[in-house]
């Protein structure tokens, strides 16, 4: 039992928390991206930051959906949710439906942080998806194959270390949970973040071919072309990126989990 839509009050809290670190550390996954991509060279420290709303929405409703229904069907399934291999497909399956979700949004987001001047705002990207070749879904594939390895990767390893840290200063566990989910969550979702960047900018790229076109095709490609470095192309700056936006994501989320009444994570 608990305070009335408490799964919503764990939605809030997860999607406000996120929100806040994505316009803070925006710099630096637009830096992400174009390293990824081949993309625009224009100052990334502008006040100008395209994509940022698109980023903003994205947050709240993708980093809501799946911190805030982690807990809550770890408590559905009762006993057999705190099974290590439960919450691994629990975490999995949270991040592919929020990915599916905000699909549109990220791809707006991406393509702008590209390439600012392809559009003139964040609704402009989003209007013009459905116009375009593939629609609103293109990368779909690639962002909830990388939502379910990263998520599943990424809540069981802070789950687990607060959990080891339960005897230490509460912010101590929450730090450290911080610190290793942030690595896990990378390293598992390194290769699709880098097909979901390549096939979401493929459209506007000169230098991307039609084989950019479906996750599979663009996976080997890269793996033939680039090797398993090419695969974690991007990985340091998405680790430093990642790094402190956990840093600051799971203390922000375990106070407003506290305000809003829905108790620790």
């Amino acid at each position: 039992e608990g305070p009335p839509y408490l799964t919503l009050r764990e939605i809030i809290a997860g999607g406000s928390a996120a929100a806040i670190a994505e316009i803070i550390l925006y710099p630096i996954e637009v830096l992400k991206v174009r390293l990824q991509t081949g993309g625009s060279r224009t100052s990334l420290f502008s006040w100008h930051r395209p994509g940022v709303v698109a980023g903003t929405i994205r947050a709240l409703s993708y980093h809501g959906l799946r911190l805030g229904l982690f807990p809550a069907v770890k408590r559905l399934l009762g006993d057999s949710g705190d099974d290590l291999i439960t919450k691994l497909f629990v975490g999995a399956a949270c991040g592919a439906l929020g990915a599916l979700i905000v699909n549109p949004l990220d791809l707006a987001k991406t393509r702008l942080q590209r390439d600012p001047k392809r559009y003139t705002n964040s609704f402009d990207a989003l209007l013009s998806l459905p116009q375009q070749q593939g629609g609103a879904w293109v990368g779909a594939n690639a962002a909830i194959i990388r939502a379910s390895a990263g998520t599943s990767a990424q809540l069981v390893a802070y789950d687990m270390t607060k959990s080891l840290f339960s005897q230490s200063p509460p912010l101590v566990g929450v730090l450290l949970g911080a610190i290793v989910a942030s690595a896990a969550y990378v390293t598992a979702a390194a290769p699709f973040d880098l097909v979901k960047s390549r096939i979401m900018v493929a459209p506007s790229s000169k230098n991307i071919d039609q084989q950019y076109t479906s996750f599979p095709s663009c996976f080997f490609h890269i793996y033939r072309n680039e090797g398993i470095p090419g695969l974690f192309r991007g990985w340091f700056p998405a680790f430093l990126r990642l790094l402190p936006t956990t840093l600051l994501v799971f203390p922000l989320l375990e106070r407003f989990r506290i305000f809003l009444g829905a108790g620790a994570f």
